[in-house]
């Protein structure tokens, strides 16, 4: 992540947590129609970020580990980075993490700083989707009053 990058995330994150510190309940329930719009940008970005880093992890080195986008079709669309093994087979956490300590010291660090943004970018997007969802309510709610 370059700098601006960082700095684009760093007002990402302000946006949210001016989001629930909110104080004047009237002001954002008036401006959560633009928010929900703002929100599914964000989570455009992110999503975009995660496809880019299941490319990156493509590589063919003879571990046959990839991350691969899963999108859920129950929950909204739900969108995660989830590690594969060569077979297809979707691994857990735990069998991720024997894997990378049986590698080579140079191959398990590249693959647990590949691991670390994927999770990362699954936080964003679950947070995202979240604080879109209650935007989405007090805008509907909005609306019907």
């Amino acid at each position: 992540m370059d700098l601006a990058q960082g700095t684009t995330a760093m007002r990402d994150v302000e946006k949210l947590v001016q989001l629930w510190l909110e104080d004047d309940a009237h002001s954002m329930i008036e401006r959560s129609g633009r928010t929900v719009m703002d929100l599914s940008q964000l989570m455009d970005v992110v999503e975009s970020e995660m496809v880019a880093l299941a490319e990156s992890s493509r590589v063919r080195n003879g571990l046959g580990l990839q991350l691969t986008l899963q999108r859920r079709s129950e929950g909204g669309g739900a969108v995660s980075l989830r590690w594969k093994s060569d077979g297809q087979r979707m691994l857990s956490a735990k069998a991720f993490s024997q894997l990378l300590f049986a590698l080579p010291n140079e191959a398990g660090r590249w693959y647990a700083a590949i691991d670390e943004k994927a999770r990362w970018l699954n936080s964003k997007e679950r947070l995202l989707r979240h604080a879109r969802r209650v935007m989405r309510d007090l805008y509907a709610e909005r609306i019907l009053c």
